[in-house]
């Protein structure tokens, strides 16, 4: 463990002389006064699919962090997005269509980049939108697209970040690339950058940490963001930490096979109702989401026994979707069962199981297994209690609403 740690320190200590040289050379070389990225909209590839660095536990997020502060000091608009296809890289920077001009870049990819370029040169055809369509044995690009023999020639890389990752600009733009090391040379030193990788480095998992016996001040990445989006919804906000802890893991870049995205793995479609675009935007996907939670709130608040059971309901809809829970309760009433708790709620799932449901007028999307949704929610209450005892603090109930009785 010492020896990871002096490893550690030493890597960090080489960067930082690293960068404050950069800056010094930098500032001494003669820039176009007529260079400038204000008001300027930038686009940002990040190739980090898969991209797992053991002594950062979110690199992604660290990433993203990092372009938006470069973009805010640069007075610029950026549009950030994650590729689905690493080995694909940095072909964009050289598709007009495309609209890339900065890539991030794992270092240890470079290589690989390279040899994967050589041989697609040889035998792949491929088209604007950067997609392989087909094995030819020869190349055929359309005119927007110019691809040089040697791609790694033809581009330009920034100074290493903490993460290990390089931004990767078109060696044509000199004038970007030198905004980008003048900026990292400066920025990366300071305290600022100390605290990013600091928020970025833990290992979160509130089941390891609650082991420990351990109390913490900090749960997650993206503190600051539950505190203010849980007052939104009146949610004691380790709540709405164990419920991104369970859809994503902190992870901005987590997506389901069923294409939810993001922190709060939101389905585009659900989250583009919300005003939501970009999905990698760890608020953006936040604000989404707590929307479509008070939502959720408000719908069943005419149900729910107390405000413990709310959050349950909420949270099964969130999970299930809200008309599936619709039609456990229209179920449940139609047979005069209660629906003031989950667990009441949960008494009608064996109903729902069986192939006669599909004719009850009481339930519009059919069959319903449940157990899923189930699971869910037991998790979800355990999450919550770990978060309590490695952060103690006011309880749900003195977080939440007063109302306690079905009105």
């Amino acid at each position: 463990m010492k020896a990871y740690k002096f490893r550690r320190f030493l890597r960090i200590l080489l960067l930082s002389i690293l960068l404050l040289v950069g800056a010094a050379i930098l500032e001494e070389t003669p820039q176009s006064e007529s260079f400038t990225l204000k008001g300027k909209r930038l686009g940002i590839s990040m190739a980090l699919k898969g991209y797992r660095l053991k002594d950062m536990n979110h690199n992604v997020g660290y990433s993203f962090e990092m372009l938006k502060e470069f973009s805010t000091a640069s007075e610029c608009m950026d549009k950030i997005s994650l590729q689905s296809d690493n080995d694909e890289s940095i072909l964009p920077l050289f598709i007009p269509e495309d609209s890339i001009d900065i890539v991030v870049v794992p270092l240890s990819r470079l290589s690989r980049i390279r040899g994967i370029h050589e041989r697609k040169m040889d035998s792949v055809m491929m088209f604007a939108d950067s997609s392989v369509l087909a094995l030819t044995g020869e190349i055929q690009l359309p005119d927007s697209v110019s691809m040089p023999t040697n791609i790694l020639d033809s581009v330009s890389l920034s100074l290493p970040l903490a993460d290990s990752t390089v931004w990767v600009v078109r060696k044509a733009d000199e004038g970007l690339l030198k905004e980008i090391n003048l900026w990292m040379a400066t920025f990366t030193p300071g305290k600022e950058h100390k605290a990013l990788i600091e928020r970025f480095t833990p290992n979160y998992n509130p089941y390891v940490r609650a082991l420990t016996g351990d109390t913490y001040k900090t749960l997650s990445p993206y503190d600051n963001l539950f505190k203010k989006y849980a007052a939104q919804i009146g949610w004691d906000w380790r709540m709405l930490t164990a419920l991104v802890w369970k859809e994503s893991a902190f992870r901005i870049e987590a997506i389901s096979p069923k294409g939810a995205e993001g922190l709060m793995q939101m389905i585009p479609t659900t989250a583009s109702k919300f005003s939501a675009d970009n999905m990698l935007d760890p608020e953006e996907n936040l604000k989404a989401a707590t929307a479509y939670l008070k939502k959720l709130t408000e719908m069943f608040e005419p149900y729910a026994a107390d405000s413990m059971e709310l959050m349950k309901f909420a949270l099964a809809g969130y999970n299930a979707g809200e008309g599936r829970i619709k039609d456990c309760i229209a179920l449940a009433e139609s047979k005069g069962m209660p629906t003031s708790t989950w667990l009441e709620v949960e008494a009608v799932f064996p109903y729902l199981r069986e192939d006669s449901i599909l004719e009850d007028e009481n339930v519009r999307l059919g069959k319903f297994q449940g157990y899923e949704t189930m699971e869910y929610i037991r998790e979800m209450q355990s999450l919550y209690w770990s978060l309590c005892l490695i952060a103690p603090g006011q309880s749900w109930q003195g977080q939440l609403s007063t109302r306690t009785s079905r009105e």
